[in-house]
């Protein structure tokens, strides 16, 4: 669902399309479709009892298809991250894993081929083109690591004996001997783990890892052990390296305590970062002791006079951290400076950091309340005594010239980062939700829109869209009279147009010069048909989702044109396009030359800002249909009829306005507007 964004609505209007236009392919198949899924350069991939099939989504012919990929479960589909390949797991606990590329249906790897009993995680290297594999061989009972070019699919290296333990049984025998042979393999079968971070390709001859148990340099063409280092046993582990530290990997691992509570008899679990920092060259250890820290792995700030360690907990110490000793440098001790709420973003200021903290549960979309506090590096203090408090969730915020613009689902302002006072005379705020016991804060929240020099945006509190001039830091009321829509609907979008604004809900679309009168006001009824409703509700709840997550969501180049555009549907559209596939900028993954092609030709597609807008309405008596319409005019161009409802089948490529949904068992259409 998160992919339908605005298109996603057309899905209910070609539930039965009475000829009003006609499909742009069909494609049968022998059994019936199970289910279907898009991948991130365009390719559609159909399951059926008889085969796997991958199609081309321009003509509906099928390109491929694999028979050994039979009646596979849809849970099983994954995209590779960072790649345009996707996997395919087979089996129970322990499982068969097919990469394939989805252009031909080549099989990249097929664990089962290569003699993988089961694998225990999967790395995609983006500067390298590879793909790194954890997973112990058939008859081994001992993890191995192994090393393909993701491209071709060729094995370029094994290691079967990174994760063995071998102690000495110099100078003993007998049952001695064997005890420590027997110690040997015990521990050898401990480390029969996935990895526990990302790799890290620090160049093309050197990959560290994090397992467990260790922190490990390999070189990367060949798989030899640079070196190994133990350390506390880990669930979770961060690497990093940095110009500020040249020579050195840190490496942030997250451990825990498990203690019986005094007054419940309930066992509580106590979390802590140990960071490391080991010479890049041998393993050797820097600090006389890892930095320790309470709390779980959050970010690390890698400043010029430190490392400053933020955990994530509600009231955690942060703390500066000297890059020779490992030592502490602020707060009492150097135990460090106690904040309120976990850091979620930073921005920095003349040396020091601009800092939003907010309570744990922000990250489950439960909190509405984030912090804004002004970090001195030097002394380690913060700059205002009382922390300013955001109401609502953090959507963006941008420094501007006169202070901090900041969006939250409740209120926008401009913060003086000088005095940590609000610039505007007043904040643009949201009115209460109209439905609280279906309130999300990433969905009803403050619709608005912007570029290089304004935001604009819709107040449901005053029912009036205002005007801030980012330069200025100025608020203006742009309408003279209040905003009513029809069947008391609020606007939940708001788009810069030419020569003004567009105001968007359910049912109504009114277009705004800069003066605030009114171009148009078009009113479409809504259907009362219960279930058409019910779906119309769903995919403009998805839709307002994403535009409420898009600011996070943008992605390597295609966050440079979402940024630079003046368009909202150009952001939302290419924010969507970022999600999809933006791991292939962040990554720099090696693409080839045919398919660059493909991905050039999606991006310059994204970028294409639709001129019209589709209603769901009851134009005559229960007589449904979706209604395309114009964002210039108000009007209606076409009218796409509904037949019966039904729960369709069905994938959205936003990108290129392809809808594909299944009209009976075996028959896929796609339907192009």
């Amino acid at each position: 669902m998160k992919k339908c964004i605005a298109v996603a609505i057309l899905i209910f209007a070609l539930l039965q399309v009475y000829g009003e236009r006609s499909p742009a392919w069909k494609a049968s198949f022998d059994s019936p479709v199970n289910w279907q899924k898009l991948t991130n350069l365009g390719y559609l991939i159909v399951s059926t009892d008889k085969a796997l099939y991958g199609i081309n989504p321009e003509t509906g012919d099928i390109l491929w298809e694999n028979a050994a990929l039979a009646s596979i479960s849809e849970k099983t589909y994954e995209q590779v991250r960072g790649t345009q390949f996707f996997s395919i797991t087979v089996g129970g606990e322990i499982s068969d894993i097919f990469i394939i590329n989805p252009i031909d249906g080549k099989v990249l790897f097929n664990s089962e081929k290569e003699g993988i009993a089961a694998v225990l995680s999967k790395h995609p290297l983006g500067q390298a083109g590879r793909l790194l594999i954890v997973g112990t061989k058939k008859g081994k009972l001992s993890a191995t690591l192994l090393m393909y070019d993701i491209n071709t699919g060729e094995q370029l290296w094994m290691n079967e004996d990174l994760f063995k333990v071998k102690k000495s049984t110099e100078g003993k025998s007998g049952l001695g001997a064997f005890m420590t042979d027997l110690s040997s393999a015990v521990e050898t079968m401990a480390n029969i783990q996935a990895l526990t971070a990302e790799p890290l390709e620090v160049d093309k001859e050197t990959l560290l890892l994090a397992h467990p148990r260790y922190i490990i340099s390999i070189n990367a063409l060949t798989g030899v052990e640079n070196w190994k280092t133990e350390i506390t046993p880990a669930k979770y582990a961060e690497l990093a390296i940095t110009e500020a530290s040249p020579g050195v990997v840190f490496a942030s691992v997250q451990t825990e305590q498990t203690s019986q509570s005094t007054s419940t008899s309930k066992p509580v679990t106590t979390y802590y970062n140990l960071t490391y920092a080991f010479d890049l060259k041998d393993g050797k250890e820097i600090w006389a002791k890892p930095y320790k820290a309470k709390g779980q792995l959050n970010t690390m700030i890698f400043d010029q006079r430190g490392l400053i360690i933020c955990p994530f907990l509600a009231k955690p110490f942060i703390n500066l951290v000297d890059y020779a000793t490992g030592t502490g440098k602020w707060g009492k001790k150097g135990k460090g400076t106690k904040i309120k709420g976990a850091l979620v973003s930073y921005i920095e200021i003349d040396g020091d950091y601009l800092m939003t903290t907010a309570f744990d549960n922000a990250w489950n979309n439960a909190a509405e309340e984030y912090y804004l506090n002004i970090l001195d590096v030097e002394t380690g203090l913060l700059k205002y005594e009382k922390y300013e408090k955001l109401k609502g969730n953090l959507r963006k915020s941008e420094l501007l010239d006169k202070g901090l613009l900041y969006v939250t689902s409740r209120e926008i302002n401009i913060l003086d980062i000088n005095t940590g006072e609000n610039v505007l005379p007043k904040p643009v705020v949201a009115a209460k939700p109209l439905d609280p016991d279906n309130y999300d804060p990433l969905i009803h929240g403050l619709p608005f829109a912007e570029n290089n020099e304004i935001l604009v945006a819709y107040s449901s509190k005053d029912r009036q869209v205002y005007r801030i001039d980012k330069g200025a830091a100025t608020l203006t009321q742009i309408t003279k009279e209040q905003i009513d829509f029809e069947e008391k609907e609020r606007p939940s979008t708001v788009e810069l147009t030419e020569g003004g604004v567009l105001l968007i809900s359910d049912q109504n679309i009114m277009k705004l010069d800069w003066d605030g009168n009114q171009v148009y006001h078009s009113y479409f009824p809504s259907p009362q048909q219960s279930g058409i409703m019910k779906a119309m509700h769903i995919a403009n709840a998805v839709r307002a989702a994403t535009i409420a997550t898009a600011a996070s969501a943008y992605a390597g180049a295609f966050a440079g044109v979402a940024m630079e555009t003046d368009d909202q549907s150009t952001k939302e559209m290419t924010g969507e396009l970022a999600g999809g596939f933006g791991d292939l900028a962040v990554e720099g993954f090696s693409v080839a030359d045919s398919e660059m092609n493909k991905v050039m030709k999606r991006f310059k597609a994204s970028a294409q800002s639709p001129d019209f807008v589709f209603i769901l309405s009851e134009y005559e008596k229960k007589t449904y249909g979706i209604l395309q319409v114009s964002k210039a005019t108000g009007k209606q161009i076409e009218l796409i009829g509904l037949g019966k409802e039904k729960e369709p089948s069905y994938e959205v490529d936003q990108v290129y306005n392809y809808i594909y949904f299944r009209t009976n068992p075996n028959e896929i259409v796609c339907y192009q507007f």
